[in-house]
Formats: structure tokens, C-alpha cells, sequence
């Protein structure tokens, strides 16, 4: 019964506030609360970031989000690309924004994308600035590295879809079998590549998805 909305190649920017996608027909078209937050990030501050966003957004389910697309390597998301996202605002939560990941159609292995990437967006960007959400980043990573991400239980995972692609399809192709044993690869060594958090950029994109330094 909340507000939904889709972000596909936009963000919280006043500019571009008419490309979110109202997915319901109870949604605000005005968009008021997106525009709220647009505002926030565009004015507000560091040190009264937080205290100023948590009216309009959970931030840690944001972060925990955050998290989650960085681990997976999800180059097409919104923190690194503003894309492929519903944003909810739960009216059981006082219509707070919590984010919804979509459209993970990319192979995670093919870029492997730095943790500077995904500071992109204006989220992101923002609370990569912010020491306080920067210590709630690397707390949730720790945890998802600790307590989630479980190397054998992901390639147990893996054989048991390529045991029944096979039954299927001809498997015995290179690339398809290159790209799983490079899958597995990644998937082993992911824990040794995540940084900390860097600092973001301190202006926004002057566009509405990754761009190379």
C-alpha cells in the first residue's frame, strides 16, 4: 500500500525526478518524498546527514542493500550505476525508503568493479563521506563476510545447477565451463578483495550512470 518506484538510469536529483517510474497507481506522482531526499543530499551538510535522511530513508537497511550489491559484485545496481532498483517507501516503517534490488544480469566476474565504484550514486556518494555510515558499512560487510558468505555452501550451489543445465544442454562447450570454473574462482577469493571504503567524489555525476575516471 506504499509508494513504489522504479530507478532505471536516474537518482536523487531534482533534474531527474521525472524519470523515477511510479509502479502503482496509489503512488504519489508528485514524488514528494524522493524530492525530499534530493533535497537532503544536495544541501544538507555532513555531520547532520544522518540525523536529517533517517526521516525519509532506513539507513540500515540502505546500507545492508549497499553492502549486498558491493559483495556481489553488482555492477548494474544503483550504488554503482543508479539502475535496476525499486524504491518503497513502507508505510509500516513511517514511509521510510527501503531499496529492492532487480535486473542482476551481468556476470559478476566479467568487471570486477572497485569499491570506488560503487560510491557513484548520490546515496552512496553521499554516506561514503560520512564517517558514521562508513563505520555502519564496514560493520554490515564484516558481518556478511562472517556469517553469510559461505564459500562451499556457493560452489555446492553452482555444481548442483551445472549437474542439471547438462541434463539439458551440451555443457562440454569451453566458455560455458570456463565461465563456472572462473565463477567458482571468484567466489574462493571474494573475502581478499573488498577494501575499505574510500571517500566518494565531493560533487555529484554529471551523468546518470558509471562513469570512468
Amino acid at each position: 500500500s506504499g509508494d513504489l518506484y522504479e530507478c532505471q538510469l536516474t537518482d536523487f536529483r531534482a533534474s531527474w525526478l521525472s524519470r523515477w517510474e511510479s509502479k502503482t497507481e496509489q503512488t504519489d506522482g508528485s514524488k514528494y518524498r524522493i524530492a525530499k531526499i534530493a533535497q537532503i543530499l544536495s544541501n544538507t551538510p555532513t555531520d547532520k546527514l544522518l540525523s536529517k535522511l533517517r526521516k525519509y530513508v532506513n539507513i540500515q537497511k540502505f546500507i545492508k542493500f549497499w553492502a549486498l550489491e558491493v559483495l556481489m559484485n553488482h555492477t548494474d545496481g544503483y550504488a554503482r550505476n543508479s539502475n535496476n532498483t525499486y524504491v518503497y517507501f513502507d508505510p509500516n516503517d513511517n514511509n521510510r525508503a527501503v531499496f529492492i534490488p532487480s535486473g542482476i544480469n551481468y556476470y559478476v566476474v566479467d568487471h570486477e568493479a572497485s569499491l570506488k565504484e560503487f560510491t557513484t550514486a548520490e546515496l552512496p556518494r553521499r554516506l561514503s563521506r560520512c564517517p558514521a555510515a562508513v563505520e555502519m558499512f564496514e560493520k554490515e560487510m564484516k558481518y556478511l563476510l562472517d556469517n553469510v558468505w559461505n564459500e562451499n555452501a556457493l560452489i555446492a550451489l553452482i555444481d548442483h545447477f551445472q549437474a542439471q543445465a547438462e541434463t539439458a544442454e551440451d555443457m562440454q562447450y569451453t566458455s560455458g565451463r570456463t565461465y563456472i570454473d572462473r565463477l567458482k574462482s571468484w567466489i574462493q577469493h571474494r573475502k581478499r578483495t573488498i577494501p575499505p571504503m574510500p571517500r566518494g567524489k565531493s560533487k555529484p555525476s554529471s551523468i546518470c550512470h558509471f562513469e570512468h575516471d
